[in-house]
């Protein structure tokens, strides 16, 4: 069964992705003189660079995430259920190719669960789960049945 990318592997997939996208863009275009030939001369430093910016994004994210969703949400049955099931809000949301992970994946952990599509637009009214049509025999509750 697979899981959930560990969060070090997106941490790693994006210094990468960022640090040779600094590393194009300081040595496609024409930089001379004291800064270009001393610092960007060397091969690691754009990854450097992008190692450091990631975790300055990555840790005021995890900051605010913390403590706003903390405190919007922290009474939520649902919130509290997804966040046992391994959900981040920084970490979920970042897109596929740095996170490959299935819609599925994302909202349960388990890859393998259903999860409804997002044109499905009416609620069920005991378990809030998203129907396909008003009347309905809800999915997740069985409720209508």
């Amino acid at each position: 069964m697979m899981s959930r990318t560990c969060r070090p592997v997106i941490f790693l997939r994006a210094t990468f992705f960022l640090g040779c996208l600094i590393w194009l863009f300081f040595h496609v275009l024409p930089f001379e003189g004291f800064y270009y030939k001393t610092i960007w001369s060397r091969w690691w430093f754009p990854f450097l660079l992008a190692a450091v910016i990631v975790l300055k994004i990555g840790g005021i994210s995890w900051l605010i995430d913390s403590v706003v969703y903390g405190a919007i949400m922290g009474h939520d049955p649902g919130y509290r259920q997804l966040r046992e099931n391994g959900w981040h809000p920084f970490w979920d949301q970042i897109p596929p190719p740095l996170n490959p992970d299935s819609e599925s994946t994302r909202q349960t952990g388990d890859p393998n669960a259903f999860v409804p599509p997002t044109h499905w637009q009416f609620c069920c009214p005991v378990c809030g789960a998203r129907v396909e049509k008003q009347i309905d025999v809800c999915w997740r509750c069985h409720y209508g049945t």
